[in-house]
């Protein structure tokens, strides 16, 4: 799979146009942040576990409802790797459609800027208000992408636990 910057930042720009079709109001706005750490990773026929390294997000997004219960989320995940030592930037757009109960399901576009690396990730979100504003989230992200190295595409399968604040 062979992508450039170019086709991957107009594909950014146009999911990013869809929200701004409808009208908005203030409550239809919101946002999160909180961590994100990869647990169990699947690539290339190895299995990499958080023991073997190391990874930690930092997601914060914001939020614009669509529908009655659809919700457009622009998220940004600076990510730290500490073997080697690197950064990156994950830019993740997605859709999360309420559920009863506090539950979401979503799924997000991926671009790992610096990994060059692209996907998507199906999440399932659980949230506990606090306050009329403010709810605690534990959401279970199961990312899948794509990287080609040296000629080669590989893809990968992680499994992923996050949890944050949204208001």
């Amino acid at each position: 799979m062979k992508s450039n910057w170019t086709t991957k930042f107009c594909l950014c720009g146009l999911v990013l146009l869809i929200p701004l079709t409808t009208p908005l109001q203030a409550q239809d706005v919101g946002g999160h942040f909180g961590f994100v750490i990869p647990l169990v990773t699947r690539v290339d026929g190895e299995t990499i576990t958080v023991a073997d390294d190391f990874v930690i997000g930092f997601p914060f997004g914001l939020g614009l409802k669509v529908a009655d219960n659809v919700t457009f989320d622009m998220e940004l995940v600076p990510l730290v790797n500490t073997d080697p030592i690197r950064t990156d930037l994950l830019v993740h757009p997605g859709f999360i459609f309420g559920l009863p109960n506090n539950f979401a399901l979503g799924v997000r576009a991926a671009w790992e800027v610096d990994a060059n690396a692209v996907g998507f990730t199906p999440l399932i979100n659980y949230s506990v208000p606090i306050n009329k504003k403010v709810s605690f989230y534990a959401e279970l992200d199961l990312p899948v992408r794509w990287q080609t190295i040296g000629g080669e595409t590989e893809g990968s399968f992680t499994v992923a636990a996050h949890f944050g604040f949204g208001f």
